[in-house]
């Protein structure tokens, strides 16, 4: 129970997926049909779709970012970015997006004049970081 967090359509599928606290909610919009509740650690405050790889992403307050496949809803990713440089200091995420090209997101954290560019396929691979002090 809780209000809704976030909402997102399936790019193709009459689908749509919305959050409340800590979960994710999957619906068939053609019969209102519930199809999945999805389960986070965190509440999750936004959602996008990468059509390029039919994935659903999502990004929660505290930076950590949730990657589901579309078709079998099964978790593919689950990436934690909370920490800073300074281990004390966690910054909330305040702004999220998604590529319609590639498996990318990126994020912006509070108070940073950066942003962060994840690739979902390669988790390990470093962050692009794109600095707006300039």
């Amino acid at each position: 129970s809780g209000r809704v967090s976030c909402i997102c359509f399936h790019p193709k599928e009459p689908l749509v997926c919305f959050g409340s606290e800590r979960d994710l909610f999957v619906c068939n919009i053609a019969n209102g049909s519930l199809i999945a509740k999805l389960r986070t650690d965190e509440k999750v405050r936004w959602l996008a779709s990468l059509p390029s790889h039919n994935f659903l992403v999502g990004c929660s307050v505290e930076s950590t970012i949730y990657a589901w496949d579309w078709q079998t809803l099964k978790t593919i990713v689950i990436l934690n970015y909370k920490r800073e440089k300074d281990a004390d200091k966690i910054r909330p995420t305040i702004s999220f997006a998604a590529s319609w090209t590639n498996p990318l997101i990126c994020f912006a954290k509070l108070g940073s004049k950066e942003i962060l560019i994840v690739d979902i396929l390669t988790p390990t691979k470093p962050v692009t970081k794109y600095d707006a002090k300039s």
